[in-house]
């Protein structure tokens, strides 16, 4: 059974919500008008955290220095670390995907007790 499902932003949950109502906005209304599109089912919205603020400053520092890796490994070092800080319920396992949530702390099961 599914204890928790974290995401970065999705566009009906969290902030993510109120952004994509900008799609009409001109140079972002295609992004938001996507993020609106990723939409969390309803059976587990209830289980569901977003985690904007990560994904927000990755997006800034992307467009001040350019896109390279280690902003990446920042950006999923800071996601994972607002995973361990938002607590895995009572869960036993944990699954993540492109390395995101890539601290090494998320990798170890100390961190359920």
């Amino acid at each position: 059974m599914l204890e928790r499902f974290y995401t970065d932003i999705a566009g009906n949950v969290g902030a993510g919500r109120a952004l994509a109502c900008g799609s009409f906005l001109p140079l972002i209304g295609k992004k938001l008008s996507r993020l609106a599109n990723r939409r969390i089912p309803f059976n587990i919205r209830n289980k569901t955290g977003t985690f904007a603020i990560p994904l927000v400053c990755h997006g800034v520092r992307q467009l001040w220095t350019g896109s390279n890796g280690a902003i990446n490994r920042s950006y999923g070092r800071e996601f994972g670390e607002a995973i361990i800080r938002a607590g895995f319920g009572e869960a036993t396992h944990v699954f993540t995907m492109l390395g995101e949530g890539g601290s090494p702390k998320c990798r170890s099961l100390r961190h359920f007790n």
